[in-house]
Formats: C-alpha cells, sequence, structure tokens
C-alpha cells in the first residue's frame, strides 16, 4: 500500500501533500465504475469514470497555487475545464472555464478557517457575475458532521442536509480536490437531506455502513437510502 498527501505548500509554494492512502479503484454494486492513475510524485493525474457533459476522463495538472481539471469524451474532446486555486495551501477558488475561448464563465469562492474544519461557505457565481447559491457549513464534532444551508438567488428557498461522519478516512482522502484532506477528510454515517418545506427526501437521504481496513479505510460501504434501494460500494487501494 501506498500513501499521498492532499494538498498544502512547501515554502516554496510547490504543492505537497499529507499522508493519505493512494485509492486505485470503485466499484459499485460490483461493477468497476471508476480508477485512478498517479505520476512519481503519487499526485493524482488521470480520474476514469462517466463524468459531467460526457466526460469519460479526467486529466490533472499541477502548478503553483493552481490545480487544473479537464475533463475529456471518449472522442479524446475537450468537454469541461476548471481551475482551482490556493493560497496559503487553502482553496479560495474555482473557475468553471469556457473550454473554447479559455475565459472564466463560472466561478465559486470558498470561505475559510484555521480550524480542522476549516470550510465556512461555498458561494457560486454565474456567467453575469450573480450569485445564484450560497452553501454554509456549521458543524458538529471534529469529525466534520455538519448542518449544511442552501440558499439561492431568492433567500426564502432554504433546503438543508445533516451530515453524521465517522473518525475514520475516507477513501478519496488522497484525491487532491478541494477539502478532501480536511471538511471531506472522514466517512458518512447518515446524510439526511431536508426540501425547503423540512420535509425528509428519502430517495436522496441515507445510511451507510463501512468495513475498513488495518489503516482504517474504508472496503466496502453499504448505503441504504430512504426509499430502501440498496448501493453497495468496493474501495481497492494501491
Amino acid at each position: 500500500m501506498f500513501v499521498i498527501s492532499s494538498c498544502s505548500l512547501n515554502d516554496d509554494n510547490s504543492i505537497v501533500i499529507n499522508d493519505a492512502l493512494l485509492v486505485k479503484s470503485i466499484s459499485t454494486n460490483g461493477v468497476l465504475t471508476e480508477s485512478f492513475v498517479y505520476d512519481d510524485n503519487d499526485h493524482l493525474i488521470t480520474r476514469l469514470g462517466s463524468y459531467e457533459l460526457g466526460a469519460t476522463r479526467i486529466e490533472f495538472e499541477y502548478e503553483e497555487n493552481l490545480i487544473t481539471y479537464n475533463y475529456y469524451n471518449d472522442q479524446n474532446e475537450l468537454v469541461r475545464s476548471l481551475e482551482n486555486h490556493l493560497e496559503g495551501g487553502v482553496f479560495t477558488r474555482l473557475d468553471e472555464i469556457d473550454v473554447n475561448t479559455g475565459d472564466v464563465f463560472a466561478y465559486r469562492l470558498y470561505a475559510t478557517n484555521s480550524s480542522t474544519c476549516n470550510l465556512d461557505s461555498v458561494t457560486y457565481f454565474d456567467e453575469n457575475q450573480e450569485q445564484y447559491l450560497n452553501i454554509e457549513f456549521d458543524y458538529s464534532d471534529q469529525n466534520c458532521s455538519a448542518e449544511i444551508l442552501l440558499i439561492d438567488s431568492n433567500p426564502d428557498n432554504r433546503s438543508r442536509n445533516i451530515t453524521v461522519n465517522d473518525g475514520k478516512n475516507s477513501a478519496i482522502k488522497s484525491l487532491g480536490y478541494a477539502f478532501y484532506d480536511t471538511v471531506f477528510a472522514h466517512n458518512r454515517l447518515s446524510y439526511t437531506n431536508y426540501n425547503d418545506a423540512n420535509e425528509v427526501i428519502p430517495e436522496i437521504s441515507y445510511s451507510n455502513e463501512f468495513t475498513y481496513n488495518e489503516l482504517d479505510y474504508p472496503i466496502t460501504e453499504t448505503r441504504t437510502y430512504g426509499d430502501e434501494r440498496i448501493v453497495v460500494y468496493s474501495y481497492d487501494y494501491y
């Protein structure tokens, strides 16, 4: 087994990583659904699966204070591009890039703090630079279990999620996405989604049961939804 780290910065502003086990693949109900490739420095460079806009592959590029995610379809056409910006080792902004012009057409801003659960809110802006969604996090324990409030452009339209996390390691801790090594570093034992009428949405809400390896990373995750669907995820590591 190999370990990697999620993103922080050296004194020279190069991106480095804190210890995390390298996830190799994820299967859903016994079928391989995602796989992950790393370079010689254990940075994630390729993610294979099914993604937005028909993408089947994500390529990662690392620069000083910047990680770029390029999404390609089976025809090797670039269909989506994101740029995640860091300051002082913390993610601050994610830009959605127009793949035809290279211009930023939408973005989100991260508000952070210096605690273990270091994400306060995420604010989304559209192509007109207008805010259309704000997500606020209110944490309840050191595992970053939280009440998450979602407010769209109409302040009266609110929904919320309640998450309960374990104290063990997330299978995808090594991927280097924003806050995967802090707020999202653990596994969700339950996720309860409420609509703006404060009613639970059963087809989205779920509870999880895990089995773990000797390093406290999940091997299997059995997810039971409120509508009684069951999905089993399996994790393999390098």
